[in-house]
C-alpha cells in the first residue's frame, strides 16, 4: 500500500524477499539502496515530475549525494515501513529524505540525498522551478541525519 501523508510524506509497506537477503538472512547492502531509489520514484511520480514526466522532455534526475544511517537492516520476510518527503535545497537541487521503520514503528535506516535534474543532452543541470511542477506538500522541514553511529 502507498499513499501520501500529511505534510508531503509518502510511505509503503514492503517485505524482505529471499534474493534480497544474504547469507546472513539480512537484507542486502545494494537492496537497501535499490529500495530507496524505488520510493523515491514513485513518490516522484505520485507528485507529477517522475521518469515518465522528466524522460518526456529530455530531462532525467541524478543523484548527486547519499548519507545514509543503517542502525540494523531488516531481515528475511520482515516487513518494514518506507517513508520518504522531498524539498527543494538550492535553485538545482531537491532534496529527499527518507526512513525506513520496523513493525515496532522504530527508524532502523535513514538517508538525505540530493538531487538535480539534468538536460540528457546537454548534460547540464536545469534550474528546478523551470522544469518541474511545484509539490502542493512538500516537507515541513528537512532535518539533518539523527547521527547513528
Amino acid at each position: 500500500m502507498k499513499h501520501l501523508e500529511a505534510a508531503g510524506t509518502f510511505s509503503t509497506q514492503a517485505s524482505v524477499r529471499s534474493y534480497e537477503s544474504g547469507p546472513d538472512g539480512l537484507m542486502k547492502p545494494e537492496t537497501v539502496l535499490h529500495w530507496l531509489q524505488e520510493i523515491a520514484e514513485a513518490h516522484a511520480s505520485t507528485l507529477g515530475f517522475g521518469y515518465d514526466f522528466v524522460m518526456s522532455r529530455g530531462l532525467a534526475w541524478v543523484e548527486v549525494r547519499l548519507d545514509m544511517a543503517i542502525r540494523r537492516r531488516p531481515a528475511w520476510k520482515e516487513t518494514v515501513e518506507l517513508r520518504t518527503c522531498t524539498a527543494q535545497a538550492s535553485p538545482l537541487q531537491a532534496r529527499r529524505n527518507l526512513e525506513v521503520r520496523d513493525a515496532e514503528g522504530n527508524g532502523i535506516i535513514e538517508a538525505s540525498c540530493l538531487w538535480a535534474v539534468i538536460d540528457i543532452r546537454r548534460r547540464r543541470p536545469v534550474p528546478l522551478n523551470k522544469t518541474l511542477p511545484t509539490p502542493e506538500a512538500p516537507c515541513d522541514e528537512i532535518v539533518p541525519l539523527s547521527g547513528w553511529t
